[in-house]
C-alpha cells in the first residue's frame, strides 16, 4: 500500500529512492539542469545550422550546382532554410535556390533571388515536407539564369535542422 501526501514538501538534504520516480510532463525544465551536468550528446536533440555556398568564394559569380548540404545522423525536424547573395542581380537576372531530400524537393518552391534582393538579406523558404529519418540526404541545388543584367556573387545557403538523440 502506497503514501500520499498532499501539499507541497521541502526536504533539507538529499533524497533517495529505491524505485522508479514517476513525475509529471512538463515538471522538469531547463532551468532545473545544472549546467555542469554533463548530459551526454548522445541524449540531447541537437540543432544544425550548415551552410552551403554557390561556387568555391563569396565573390564567385553564381552557376548552376547542387551540393550536399546534410546528411542526417537521426530522425528529426527541417526547422527552416534560408538563402541570400554577397552581390545581388541585376536586371531580370536570377538564381534559383531549392533544397532536397533523397533528390525530391523539401519547398513549396523554390527560393527565387532577383533584383529585389539587397546584398547580404536572406530570404526565407516555405518549407512543404519538414520530416527527415538517418540517411536521408539534403542537398541544395542552384539554378543560375542569366537575363539582360548580372547574376548574384556569393549565394549562400542555410539550413536550420532539429535532429533527436541517436
Amino acid at each position: 500500500m502506497g503514501s500520499r501526501i498532499e501539499g507541497d514538501v521541502h526536504y533539507a538534504g538529499n533524497v533517495s529512492f529505491g524505485a522508479t520516480v514517476n513525475l509529471p510532463p512538463a515538471s522538469v525544465t531547463a532551468a532545473n539542469i545544472q549546467s555542469a551536468a554533463g548530459i551526454e550528446a548522445t541524449k540531447q536533440q541537437s540543432r544544425l545550422r550548415p551552410i552551403v555556398m554557390n561556387g568555391t568564394d563569396s565573390g564567385d559569380v553564381s552557376v548552376d550546382e547542387t551540393k550536399v548540404i546534410h546528411v542526417a545522423r537521426a530522425s528529426g525536424t527541417i526547422q527552416g532554410f534560408r538563402a541570400g547573395a554577397v552581390g545581388p542581380c541585376t536586371g531580370d537576372s536570377t538564381v534559383d535556390v531549392d533544397l532536397t531530400k533523397n533528390g525530391t524537393t523539401v519547398l513549396s518552391a523554390a527560393i527565387q533571388l532577383d533584383n529585389t534582393q539587397a546584398a547580404y538579406v536572406l530570404v526565407e523558404g516555405t518549407i512543404g515536407s519538414p520530416a527527415i529519418v538517418a540517411g536521408d540526404v539534403l542537398e541544395v541545388s542552384f539554378d543560375a539564369t542569366v537575363g539582360t543584367g548580372t547574376l548574384a556573387t556569393g549565394v549562400f545557403a542555410q539550413l536550420v535542422i532539429d535532429e533527436s538523440p541517436q
